[in-house]
């Protein structure tokens, strides 16, 4: 069963992925974010399911692949390395 982690994005970053310019989400590295994203064995999840907007059953949404990861110790932040678009709900 794929894990899948939630996420809400604004319209920019939403529509970079969405259109294949954007290739990594970004999250501060806070006991929040690495709680969040990982456990004792690495990512808990494998997919990410990105909503625009607030979590309402009319926002945009996509899921897509979480292929890996990578920490930047010195800026303190998680880059969260986006796949493929697995699908797509409420686009115009």
């Amino acid at each position: 069963m794929k894990k899948i982690l939630y996420l809400t994005l604004k319209k920019e970053p939403f529509d970079k992925i969405l259109s294949g310019e954007k290739k990594e989400e970004c999250r501060k590295s806070t006991p929040y974010w690495l709680k969040r994203i990982f456990d004792d064995n690495g990512l808990k999840h494998d997919e990410i399911l990105f909503r625009n907007g607030y979590y309402s059953n009319k926002s945009p949404w996509m899921r897509v692949e979480l292929l890996g990861y990578e920490i930047d110790n010195v800026d303190e932040v998680i880059y969260l390395k986006l796949g493929k678009i697995l699908e797509t709900g409420n686009l115009k």
